[in-house]
């Protein structure tokens, strides 16, 4: 018999790796955040960005991000922020200011 793997449960936050602590982060939040940020732009295309934005400073911050609630509270308020930011903006600077080239 195959053996299965489950999604990630946002208690596990106690892994000792920083990519298995953002991967149990991702896969537990990032539908919610995703769906609330999609619910506040126009274009979809601005929800990914902010989402993209949100994840990067997840990781970069993993060792600050705290587990279960917070965690998607601190994603969700991260979003609003970038949001809210953007609104002061012309339009378009939120997808040029996070598109740069690698």
């Amino acid at each position: 018999m195959p053996a299965t793997t489950r999604a990630p449960d946002p208690a596990d936050y106690h892994l000792t790796s920083r990519r298995q602590r953002f991967e149990a982060l991702f896969t537990a939040h990032s539908s919610t955040v995703l769906a609330y940020a999609l619910r506040r732009v126009e274009v979809a295309a601005d929800a990914a960005d902010v989402i993209a934005e949100t994840f990067v400073v997840a990781w970069r911050r993993i060792d600050d991000v705290p587990s279960g609630d917070e965690a998607r509270r601190g994603c969700v308020s991260r979003v609003h922020g970038l949001l809210r930011d953007a609104q002061a903006a012309p339009r378009g600077v939120l997808v040029s200011r996070h598109r740069t080239p690698l």
